[in-house]
């Protein structure tokens, strides 16, 4: 049965949101009520953990999160009446395949992150695997298995975390950061976040910005809005103890930050020079304003920061424009928190030069932007486009492994349908006949063009 703590957050979820994110939630109910994720965890409550981690966000990622993975479970969301683009979310995160990914430990975490680049299209897809990601590590004092948790934190540092930062998603990178040298550092970790609260008090961040908000009401440089953030632990401690940029805490600039933000790039400058001429800021050959406006991140990110000296407390300065802000809090998945905001070319541009780099081996056909990794029973992988068949499998080893097929076996599965859609990870063993199979018909089984090509040439 499902925990009442779990049916009380979501039922706010639908108070916020619509009558389909109900019916999601009823669906799952009548179908993943005896499925478990972890022992004494089940489907329901992973699903609608990963929707409540994900409840800023809109309401079709809401619903795929409830979902999770219909197409895995032969739910036919569509005769349910869900919209085209829940269903082409939930196809993605079918493709995807996140979780076999993690529990398949012949594949190594870089190529889970090359794999997961190469096989979605919609970003939303990305943002519920980052949802379960988060899941996970919040669930991870009950997980059992140690083999499987060490494995995830590697998949974590390796493959999640360095996707949210070339994302430009912020809000992700930043708690996956925490959460893995919270789990990988326990006890040093632990001791040197204590050491920081007491050497840099949340209250003085609170006192510092006050002062420099004041300075700007009054001389009519008050920005539109402001906010301000103590450095997340996790980036910290990386920073001194990881990668050793820091030798100790006081090294560290920006624990304190204030973000202030304006209508426009002339405001921002306006406020840069208005900060310069007043306030002690810090410039030396090592430590320089830093322009990203003028010149932006690989990412994406745009901003001004430079670091002043106030009442003997270092306080990182970031000034921008609200989409500025937007982008630099939720990268490409900005659009998804303010209707305002839409998906832009540069954001496509960002997504195809992630998968450009991470295809090592461009398959032939070039006529697909999407592709997932299987694998044959000897362990070659096959990268083929998204959306393909067992039979586009068939035709990708050989035309006789389509012409004669009899049936596969898929993960350890006896598979007969040749339509099968094949996801990330799949071992496919293809089984022949003495007799040829292949029919007319079969035409309609198959998603790549030049499969179609080489199946009118067998046929004649």
């Amino acid at each position: 049965m499902i925990k009442n703590k779990f049916v009380k957050e979501y039922k706010e979820l639908i108070k916020d949101y619509t009558s389909n994110i109900e019916k999601s939630y009823d669906l799952i109910l009548e179908n993943y009520s005896d499925k478990y994720v972890f022992k004494n965890i089940s489907l329901v409550e992973y699903s609608l953990a990963i929707a409540k981690k994900l409840n800023v966000y809109d309401e079709n990622i809401i619903i795929s999160s409830v979902l999770y993975n219909p197409y895995k479970y032969n739910l036919d969301i569509k005769k349910k009446g869900f919209p085209k683009i829940i269903r082409k979310i939930s196809k993605d995160i079918y493709f995807i395949n996140f979780y076999e990914l993690i529990n398949n430990y012949s594949i190594s975490p870089i190529k889970i992150k090359n794999m997961i680049v190469q096989s979605f299209f919609k970003i939303e897809a990305i943002i519920i695997t980052f949802g379960e990601a988060l899941v996970i590590l919040d669930y991870f004092s009950v997980i059992e298995d140690v083999k499987f948790k060490n494995r995830f934190l590697d998949i974590i540092e390796i493959a999640i975390f360095p996707l949210a930062y070339q994302l430009g998603m912020q809000n992700f990178k930043e708690e996956f950061l925490t959460q893995l040298m919270k789990l990988k550092y326990k006890d040093s970790f632990n001791k040197n976040y204590t050491e920081l609260k007491k050497r840099y008090p949340l209250e003085k961040l609170n006192s510092l910005k006050e002062t420099v908000i004041n300075l700007l009401k009054n001389s009519g440089h008050k920005p539109i809005t402001y906010n301000y953030r103590y450095k997340s632990p996790g980036s910290l401690f990386q920073k001194i103890f990881i990668r050793k940029e820091k030798k100790c805490i006081d090294d560290v600039l920006d624990i304190y930050a204030l973000r202030l933000i304006y209508n426009s790039k002339k405001e921002c400058y306006a406020a840069l020079k208005f900060i310069k001429d007043n306030l002690d800021v810090i410039e030396n050959k090592d430590i320089k304003v830093r322009d990203f406006i003028k010149h932006p991140k690989e990412n994406g990110y745009q901003s001004i920061h430079l670091n002043i000296i106030l009442d003997g407390f270092p306080l990182e300065i970031q000034i921008r424009t609200i989409d500025m802000h937007n982008n630099a809090e939720f990268g490409v998945s900005a659009h998804f928190h303010y209707k305002n905001i839409e998906f832009s070319e540069k954001d496509n541009r960002l997504i195809n030069i992630l998968k450009d780099k991470t295809l090592i081996e461009k398959p032939k056909d070039i006529s697909y932007i999407d592709y997932i990794s299987v694998y044959t029973q000897t362990n070659q992988e096959i990268v083929i486009p998204k959306k393909s068949t067992l039979l586009d499998f068939a035709f990708s080893l050989h035309s006789d492994f389509a012409k004669y097929f009899d049936y596969a076996e898929i993960n350890e599965k006896i598979i007969k349908d040749k339509s099968h859609l094949l996801k990330n990870g799949d071992k496919i063993k293809i089984i022949k006949s003495k007799k040829v199979t292949i029919k007319e018909t079969d035409i309609d089984y198959l998603f790549n063009k030049r499969n179609k090509k080489k199946f009118n040439l067998i046929l004649k």
